[in-house]
């Protein structure tokens, strides 16, 4: 890491901090109807991305944009950043994202996630709190929007060995929808837990949906090769190592 990632991703944390309490400005707007605050959202996310782009030299490159579903819908995507949820938020016109319940307990940003009406499931992925979330994932889908899941269940590094969770096989099969898989290369610029964005281009990518109706291990295997195997390929890109180094 050079001196001068850190002192232009110092300026980034400090320029997006102001335009976070400006935004705040606007916080009692959560109280009216779901597409204020959805518009909103998406206003400071494209304000972030932006300063992402101009102060640090990271932007944003979105693939197969013809594979995006228009309608209801189940997208699995791999995780490797907080990049990606912040990605698709834009991308996508109305997800319903599963995120982690204490997510949703968190001051002003857990009002936010609840407006939004994204999908709280516990680290546990008991069968009950599966269950709940299918209840949850069936009316969001009811209302014409997409639900997005990270298989993974948390961020992993890139190059790190799969570990795909069952969830969203059981999502899959009950909700009987494609499913759109993610792949992506976030984790070599914004890394978990990081303080530094290096400079390069994220790219979001998707990929052809699996048809729904396949038997769930067949569905995991399908869905673990898409994946892994583009996200290795844009890992390995020109000039992804060099700027993840």
């Amino acid at each position: 890491m050079t001196l001068t990632i850190f002192i232009r991703s110092t300026i980034f944390h400090i320029s997006l901090a102001f335009i976070a309490v400006t935004y705040l400005i606007l916080l009692p707007l959560i109280l009216f109807p779901r597409p204020i605050t959805l518009s909103i959202t998406r206003s400071f996310l494209r304000t972030k991305w932006f300063l992402l782009k101009t102060i640090c030299g990271l932007s944003l490159e979105v693939r197969g944009l013809q594979y995006v579903p228009q309608g209801p819908a189940l997208i699995a995507s791999k995780h490797q950043s907080t990049a990606e949820i912040l990605a698709l938020q834009m991308i996508l016109t109305d997800p319903a994202m599963i995120t982690k319940a204490q997510n949703l307990r968190l001051p002003i940003v857990g009002w936010v996630l609840m407006k939004l009406g994204h999908l709280p499931i516990d680290r546990s992925h008991s069968l009950r709190s599966l269950v709940r979330l299918f209840g949850l994932a069936k009316e969001r889908v009811r209302a014409g929007r997409q639900v997005v899941i990270f298989p993974e269940g948390t961020r992993r590094a890139p190059a790190s060995p799969p570990k795909y969770l069952l969830g969203v096989a059981f999502l899959y099969k009950k909700l009987a929808l494609p499913c759109t898989p993610v792949a992506l290369n976030a984790g070599l610029f914004w890394r978990r837990r990081s303080f530094v964005r290096k400079p390069g281009v994220i790219v979001i990518e998707f990929l052809p949906a699996i048809p729904p109706g396949l038997q769930s291990g067949e569905f995991m295997a399908t869905l673990v090769d898409n994946i892994e195997s583009a996200a290795a390929r844009l890992s390995c890109a020109p000039g992804s190592i060099l700027a993840a180094d």
